[in-house]
């Protein structure tokens, strides 16, 4: 016989996760109702100061912030409205008015103050003391001083600095802190020099809080992307120096000549030289004009042509006209052996030359002309905690959606991490835990993926879109394929996708089947102005029923959470056509429900379902969707009020003589059993 005295629940009240601070501190031990500290008794007099190991910097925290935020950003639909603010009016008539060109064709821009710069205080301090702890990391690390100090050699050398006579001028100044920031993924300069301007000063006012930003005047990273993928023929390259000591020696001050990094309005002034340039050359130079104007982002040019000797001439044009201005154009690659001879060298595609490091970079094989997805190993060893998950997932880079049914499942655990209300470093629920190791291996074979850059065939004939949606209970998925034909025979490619958790409030499962139909019809809206080609016809297929018969319904007749949704789809595809695809044959499935490395390669998802390579007529058909049993739900509720006209009888007459409800109803009880009895 057995007897349970309960301390089998002990054990199964223990979590993964357990803190050993060393031999004369308590063990702190995981449950599932909270943390267990034992140990033995140390008296407060021989025990030692305990340090917050766990604690996290200020830094880092806001660090981890930005990065998520803009993980998040890339996910969004590419904005087409931009709202010009009134400080983006006023930095640009700023512009306008103080912008000169030299006689060496440069352009001369001054810094946009919003603010009087007297409000400044003392900046010298601070930016000594934070050159001082740069100065310990670099004499612990010889290469990277040795890198550090060819950066700064070289930036003196170009004349982007100058030495000062040591001064602290009295007239309002701001000495900006510096810190070197290393790019393993860049092809030619390892190590950057960044400042931060951001730094306050001692009246707690920094230089970026005195000057306008500026508006944002360049193509959507996606828009760049996209357009990318078109050209049979591509073509990439940076902008050289586009933003512009020993520790025995004595401290020396520099002014900065050129547009500092770090700064706010930096991006804006820079780009707008080059907006200004496109605008310049529109009349010489049509071709170079328009690649200047669309084709940068920051400093990256992504462009290609149709053929050859278009793409030389563009290489040719943009060179001469950026080269009027003092921008050199470095760092060539093509796809073309006749353009340039890159070998097996991949070209990054980076968010912003700020980040130092990415979990998950994109590169594209000019000879292999082929996307690749390199994982930082870095991030394999780290402990699985909030902090750590949050900070690698949040790096997924995949604006286009190539990876969405991939970097899905890393949305999903951000979602339960955040349900779960963690603290930054404790560790993580075990189900969480064994779901973030499958999330490490997937993305440790994420290199075996190769994902062709081209997607189109001949720029005359016309293209069929075909677009999916489809969605499960914890995301949405919608996917955007071109179908060209070819000398083979017809070629499907995925262009493009989106996906989306689905929302913590419980919807029912239709519901979600038309939002992700509404992300997928406000995806195809979007990028259809995008695409430089003549479209034959654009399907919409989703494999809901339910969802379709909405979509075929008028708004007015539906819920309004469905009409809402139901109202904009049917605005953004009045052109298209709405058919029923089987789920197994529904690549957006993929993304609903996500998938490994292993899956995705053997699945529909790069090339589409098989029926694409058919005629129209060998296409699904379900010809009874429109009659499913489920077709009157979120029909809106129609409130109907009756009235009755009544001709006065004795019956009507003898109820009001009664002025209690219960005397009435007794009589009426009364009167019944009289009546069954006689």
């Amino acid at each position: 016989m057995v007897v349970s005295s309960g301390a089998e629940s002990f054990f199964e009240l223990l979590a993964v996760g357990q803190i050993k601070q060393g031999p004369d501190f308590p063990t702190l031990q995981k449950t599932l109702l909270g943390w267990v500290v034992s140990g033995k008794y140390v008296s407060r007099s021989s025990a030692p100061q305990i340090t917050n190991s766990l604690s996290c910097s200020e830094e880092l925290l806001v660090s981890i912030d930005r990065t998520l935020k803009k993980f998040w950003s890339l996910e969004e639909m590419p904005s087409t409205k931009k709202i010009a603010t009134l400080e983006h009016k006023l930095c640009e008539e700023h512009y306008r008015k103080t912008t000169q060109v030299l006689s060496s064709g440069r352009f001369e821009v001054r810094l946009p103050f919003k603010s009087d710069p007297n409000c400044l205080g003392n900046s010298f301090e601070v930016a000594k003391r934070r050159f001082l702890s740069l100065e310990r990391r670099l004499h612990r690390d010889p290469e990277l001083k040795k890198m550090y100090l060819e950066f700064m050699e070289e930036y003196l050398s170009l004349g982007h600095m100058s030495p000062t006579d040591n001064t602290i001028l009295s007239t309002p100044h701001y000495v900006i802190p510096h810190q070197c920031v290393l790019r393993p993924q860049s092809t030619s300069t390892k190590l950057r020099v960044v400042f931060d301007a951001s730094s306050k000063t001692s009246s707690q006012v920094a230089l970026n809080d005195i000057l306008m930003v500026g508006p944002t005047i360049q193509e959507e990273l996606y828009s760049t992307l996209l357009r990318f993928r078109l050209h049979r023929f591509a073509l990439t390259a940076d902008v050289k120096k586009m933003y512009r000591q020993d520790p025995s020696e004595s401290l020396r001050l520099y002014k900065l000549n050129t547009v500092t990094y770090g700064t706010g309005p930096a991006p804006f002034l820079a780009i707008r030289c080059l907006k200004r340039l496109s605008e310049s050359a529109k009349l010489s130079f049509p071709r170079a004009a328009n690649v200047i104007g669309s084709d940068f982002y920051v400093d990256d040019l992504l462009t290609g042509a149709a053929c050859v000797e278009e793409l030389r001439a563009i290489k040719s044009e943009v060179s001469q006209v950026l080269q009027t201005a003092g921008f050199e154009l470095t760092k060539w690659f093509s796809n073309s052996p006749e353009i340039t001879a890159s070998e097996s060298t991949a070209k990054p595609i980076t968010i912003s030359d700020s980040e130092s490091t990415k979990a998950l970079g994109i590169s594209w094989l000019p000879t292999d002309d082929a996307f690749k997805f390199k994982i930082d190993n870095s991030v394999m060893g780290l402990r699985a905690t909030k902090r750590n998950i949050l900070s690698v997932t949040s790096k997924l880079f995949d604006p286009l959606g190539l990876l969405s049914p991939i970097v899905i499942k890393g949305k999903i655990l951000l979602q339960e991490l955040w349900l779960n209300k963690l603290d930054w470093d404790e560790s993580i629920p075990l189900h969480l835990e064994t779901a973030w190791n499958k999330l490490k291996n997937t993305l440790s074979q994420l290199e075996d993926i190769s994902i062709s850059r081209f997607v189109y065939s001949d720029p005359m004939s016309p293209v069929q879109i075909h677009t999916f949606a489809d969605a499960s209970m914890r995301a949405n998925g919608a996917c955007v394929y071109i179908r060209s034909r070819t000398a083979e025979g017809l070629k499907i490619s995925l262009l493009t996708s989106k996906s989306k958790v689905a929302p913590l409030k419980t919807k029912t499962l239709p519901r979600l089947e038309l939002c992700a139909a509404h992300l997928l019809a406000d995806l195809c809206h979007r990028i259809k102005p995008l695409l430089n080609m003549p479209i034959e016809r654009v399907v919409y297929w989703s494999d809901s029923e339910v969802a379709l018969h909405w979509i075929r319904s008028h708004p007015l007749s539906l819920s309004t959470f469905v009409s809402n949704r139901v109202a904009e789809i049917q605005e953004w595809s009045d052109d298209a056509t709405w058919r029923h695809v089987p789920t197994k044959q529904n690549p957006a499935d993929i993304v609903s429900r996500g998938c490994e490395v292993d899956e995705i390669v053997q699945s529909i998802w790069f090339e589409g379902p098989s029926f694409l390579k058919e005629e129209g007529e060998y296409w699904p058909k379900n010809a009874h969707f429109e009659h499913s049993d489920d077709l009157q739900l979120e029909k809106r509720k129609t409130a109907v009020g009756l009235t009755a006209a009544v001709r006065s009888s004795e019956l009507l007459d003898v109820i009001e003589g009664f002025s209690s409800h219960l005397k009435l109803l007794r009589v009426v009880v009364y009167v019944f059993r009289f009546t069954r009895k006689a």
